[in-house]
């Protein structure tokens, strides 16, 4: 990519030259660096795709940077779990947690201990993940979260086949297993996902039953009639009916 944008530009390339680095050779890079005089020399690192360090090698070199009181610059760009949000629709409400936990880890008991972990909280979680993972991946959340929670997903975000997904997590399954059939290229590359993860504390039966009527009623009935009809049914505040129906909505 470097080489790219050097020949793109007509640039004369840096006098130490290009150097190629990836997690499995940044700690020995950095002690190359070491040897070089930096004195009055910029140098930058650039991704092939996305925002360096963010799930991507780059921090050693940062904090190699601080330690020497090399000056450090951050250029903006694409980086696909801030934009997969700005496009997700989804709004979190006061005090609700917007969590961003890299690549979802492989095992299951590990994916398990992950979703409990947003059970006990609460509010917006994003993770990667592969395509060959993936199916996977939801089914596990489909088992702790239900087929019902809201999800995002985005595809390639920032790049030419890039495709945006927001419904609930059962209907997904569907969609991607009727990918599966017609055309599994669409279902190639790298995949952000964002759940909307209800607190278990705060989600009684009367609240899930609450829910159950909105998605059934919402369709032919204006917010404020919801808010008077199940209000009276479960005897609960109209202001608590539009706390759901807001949730419900995200």
């Amino acid at each position: 990519m470097a080489i790219k944008l050097f020949s793109s530009f007509n640039l004369n390339k840096p006098k130490l030259g290009i150097l190629s680095m990836h997690k499995f050779n940044e700690s020995k890079l950095v002690i190359e660096l070491k040897k070089f005089n930096l004195k009055n020399l910029i140098f930058a690192l650039i991704s092939d795709a996305g925002t360096p360090t963010i799930c991507d090698p780059g921090s050693k070199l940062v904090n190699f940077c601080y330690e020497k009181g090399i000056k450090i610059f951050g250029v903006p760009g694409p980086c696909s779990f801030v934009t997969a949000f700005s496009v997700s629709g989804f709004e979190p409400l006061r005090n609700e947690p917007l969590v961003f936990w890299g690549f979802f880890p492989r095992k299951t008991n590990d994916q398990i201990s992950r979703l409990k972990q947003m059970m006990a909280t609460g509010g917006y979680f994003s993770f990667f993940q592969t395509s060959s993972r993936l199916k996977k991946s939801l089914n596990v959340c489909k088992e702790y979260l239900g087929e019902n929670c809201k999800i995002f997903i985005g595809r390639e975000i920032t790049k030419k086949f890039e495709t945006l997904w927001k419904g609930k997590l059962r209907d997904y399954l569907l969609y991607i297993d009727n990918i599966n059939i017609e055309n599994k290229e669409k279902l190639c590359g790298e995949f952000v996902v964002i759940i909307r993860v209800i607190k278990t504390k705060q989600m009684n039966s009367t609240d899930q039953n609450t829910l159950e009527w909105i998605e059934v009623m919402r369709p032919y009935l204006r917010d404020s009639e919801l808010a008077t009809i199940l209000s009276k049914k479960f005897k609960i505040t109209k202001n608590h009916i539009y706390s759901l129906l807001k949730k419900d909505k995200n």
